[in-house]
């Protein structure tokens, strides 16, 4: 295949312009300075393979022509008008056979000399060994290949026809191969085609940026001591051995990852290389091996939790120099993303050093409004930094805790305000009858998936903090009585509660658009924010009440108090730790975007018994779809979930405050400044 320059990674506008495009997302900003819509960027790995076929068919048909001319001139007998051609054949005074003629080079066209190169055979077609080896032809070609034996095997006196010869009867007879590409070769084409090949709007952690600044090496020497090689085969081994149960791939896949660890230590204790990006890509690319390996365990997760600290040191050494180019950036922000979830699960708040440097980036790109959600990991930053405080005793006073969760809410709220136009979804209800994949009939709509996980992204966080808000507040009051609750601790309470159950059925109502079950012919009424407001509100919201009402269902023991709604302090909902590590690794190494969403909403204390059934299902039907063994196993887990004890009982006699906190929803939504955003 020719090589025809490294393709541009700008949107189409820019490069018929010849502009340099920032590359921007989720748009340009030389498009949105020109006030024009940003039609996005090309999935540059699809451009490596090109279609040859008719290139090779005309190219094959005129060898043919080219061989059916070399034999009329061949045999005098047959042609006597016309003379040898010196130059077609090269032939020795003491031999009778003519000097082997290269591999693909027609016979009798002196011209292809210098024409043709040992790299046009890669026309057919196939990926360019640069990106990709794909096969190895066993036995291997030689470099050049006699063809004179297949010439005199030709009769003495051929018959001459203005046709040429039909290509199967004049080309020689194919050589025995077999394909049997390496289990490296193999590894390194699935973590492709599961990693980097992936739909633009893919909801996991896209790697579409590696062969930015990596290029396989060709020579076994070379691909021996590279780490990001033996790494990316690791983890595309990992899943070979998975998909097939084998053995033999996952014996290659864990001596391919201490191979990648061996050479990762080693580029880290070299200043030099330990700054690339190409030792970042390999630290990163081995935390996802631990949470695909083996059974889920306390040892996997203290292993991909190893990872993601030593990640964590990198980008700090890194520093901003890191920013210099988008793959640097979104390393960046893969380990932010992954240090987040390590530090929740040792109840640790986020190391001020990358936050910091986080905040600089944002300041490098032009300020959060340039960075459309941005703002999102903020407010959960706050709170597990109080989450901390409080276990460390440092914060003790209920007012300021509950001060600094109102804080983080009005945050997400700034931070859904600052959400591009495309970003926005649309809530419908559906006008026919309820069917399945339908929690209620309501449902949103999104501009793409992308945009959906964006939004679930949000109420997870929104979810963890809240439940995290009501955890501590039963902490204090679960042994006091109802009346004896100070007024604005109930209103807090219930108004958590009621934003939780909100936030569940958005979620709930987001799973058709996930499955694309949403057809045309669908009878879908838009429902304006105001009205979806005032419709969804549940019947049970309001009625629960903080403190002890003094039944004996409401007694709660330290075992039981442990396993009740995902909060900061239990994200995972799980007895022991051992359960915890596996849900935690589980939730790791999902790459379907509703698939934890779901689980907290199955596991919240916000879920009816109903929305505890549409999660399993829905789980169940993730699995279906997609073969994701993490969604069955959440399915399972949601279904094995005892019933919160959360659910406080209902007082017979409501206080006048449940109607300044719920009962009344136009006084509710009279007293809030700006809507609320589910």
């Amino acid at each position: 295949m020719v090589y025809c320059g490294k393709p541009s990674k700008g949107c189409s506008n820019c490069r018929e312009r010849k502009i340099r495009c920032d590359q921007r997302e989720p748009g340009c900003g030389q498009c949105d300075k020109r006030q024009q819509k940003c039609p996005g960027y090309r999935n540059l790995v699809d451009l490596m393979f090109r279609d040859e076929s008719s290139h090779v068919i005309k190219k094959a048909n005129a060898k043919a022509r080219n061989r059916s001319s070399v034999l009329s001139l061949d045999n005098p007998a047959s042609s006597p008008s016309k003379a040898r051609q010196p130059t077609t054949l090269t032939w020795s005074a003491s031999e009778t056979t003519p000097t082997p003629i290269q591999k693909g080079r027609p016979r009798g066209d002196s011209s292809s000399t210098s024409s043709t190169s040992p790299t046009t055979d890669s026309a057919s077609g196939s990926p360019p060994s640069e990106f990709i080896s794909t096969f190895q032809l066993s036995p291997a070609p030689k470099a050049e290949h006699d063809i004179t034996k297949y010439i005199k095997q030709e009769p003495q006196t051929p018959s001459i026809s203005a046709a040429p010869a039909p290509l199967s009867a004049s080309l020689p007879a194919p050589l025995p191969c077999s394909y049997s590409p390496s289990f490296e070769d193999r590894g390194l084409n699935l973590f492709i085609t599961r990693y980097i090949t992936v739909p633009p709007k893919s909801c996991q952690n896209k790697f579409d940026f590696v062969f930015d600044f990596w290029t396989p090496a060709t020579s076994p020497a070379d691909r021996a001591n590279d780490p990001v090689l033996a790494s990316l085969a690791a983890v595309g081994l990992l899943g070979i051995a998975q998909m097939t149960s084998g053995q033999t791939p996952l014996d290659a896949a864990r001596k391919s990852y201490g191979q990648a660890l061996r050479l990762t230590n080693a580029a880290l204790r070299n200043p030099v290389e330990a700054v690339k990006d190409t030792t970042m890509l390999s630290v990163l690319v081995l935390s996802i091996f631990e949470t695909m390996s083996g059974h889920p365990s306390r040892r996997s997760l203290a292993a991909w939790q190893q990872h993601i600290h030593g990640a964590a040191a990198l980008a700090r050494t890194r520093g901003v120099a890191q920013f210099r180019s988008p793959a640097g950036i979104r390393m960046f922000m893969m380990q932010c993303s992954n240090t987040m979830i390590s530090c929740i699960q040792n109840e640790l708040p986020m190391p001020k050093d990358l936050v910091d440097l986080r905040n600089q980036l944002v300041d490098m790109l032009g300020g959060p409004s340039a960075v459309p959600g941005y703002e999102i990991t903020a407010p959960i930053y706050t709170i597990m930094q109080l989450k901390y405080d409080i276990k460390q005793g440092i914060v003790t006073d209920m007012d300021e805790m509950l001060n600094t969760f109102n804080i983080a809410e009005d945050h997400f709220d700034t931070a859904t305000s600052h959400f591009p136009e495309d970003w926005q979804y649309k809530t419908f209800r559906l006008e026919e009858r309820l069917r399945p994949g339908f929690f209620n009939h309501t449902c949103h709509i999104y501009p793409n998936i992308h945009v959906a996980d964006i939004w679930n992204g949000l109420r997870t966080c929104r979810m963890l903090i809240l439940e995290t808000l009501c955890e501590e507040l039963n902490k204090r009051f679960s042994r006091v009585p109802v009346a004896l609750v100070p007024a604005r601790y109930q209103m807090e309470y219930q108004k958590a509660r009621y934003k939780l159950e909100k936030i569940a059925l958005a979620i709930l109502a987001s799973a058709p658009h996930h499955f694309d079950i949403i057809g045309p012919s669908d009878t879908l009424v838009p429902i304006s924010n105001t009205e979806e407001a005032c419709q969804q509100i549940p019947d049970n919201g309001c009625d629960v009440f903080l403190g002890d009402s003094g039944s004996p269902d409401s007694a709660v023991s330290e075992d039981e108090e442990y396993d009740r709604h995902p909060s900061l302090s239990n994200p995972m909902q799980a007895s022991t730790s051992e359960a915890q590590a596996e849900r935690y690794m589980l939730l790791t190494s999902v790459t379907n975007g509703l698939v934890w969403p779901l689980y907290l909403v199955g596991v919240s204390s916000a879920s009816s018994a109903a929305m505890k059934v549409f999660v399993v299902e829905r789980l169940y039907a993730v699995y279906a779809d997609s073969g994701l063994p993490q969604a069955k196993k959440l399915a399972d887990a949601v279904a094995n979930h005892s019933k919160s004890y959360n659910d406080a009982p209902k007082r017979p006699k409501p206080l006048k405050l449940a109607k300044v906190g719920c009962n009344n929803h136009h006084a509710k939504q009279r007293q809030s400044q700006r809507p609320l955003v589910f």
